[in-house]
């Protein structure tokens, strides 16, 4: 069994994708909600609110919704999962906020 390692602070994560996700959402100018739809386009019952939780890194990612994440941005899995050390020293992304309804 996994421990929860999510904290408020965002400095222990459950995943080590969520930012590059983020990354690859804001890039494509997508809501958070509209990559739910993609996801569940391809058949992921995911939805807003647990596409937030992983890129805040609080979700745990299975590998099959790793594969669809990598399929959707048309990325490597091994891209999501290195992630920028740039982006690790300064937090650009520790926080993604969406504001859409």
């Amino acid at each position: 069994m996994y421990k929860n390692k999510y904290d408020d602070n965002h400095t222990e994560r459950n995943n080590i994708c969520g930012r590059k996700v983020a990354q690859l959402r804001t890039e494509k100018g997508w809501s958070q909600r509209e990559l739910a739809e993609k996801l569940q386009t391809i058949g992921h019952d995911i939805g807003k609110n647990q596409v937030s939780q992983l890129e805040l890194g609080s979700r745990f990612v299975n590998d099959i919704e790793l594969k669809a994440l990598s399929e959707i941005f048309h990325v490597s899995v091994d891209e999501l999962l290195n992630e920028d050390i740039y982006l690790l020293e300064t937090n650009k992304l520790a926080y993604v906020a969406d504001v859409d309804e």
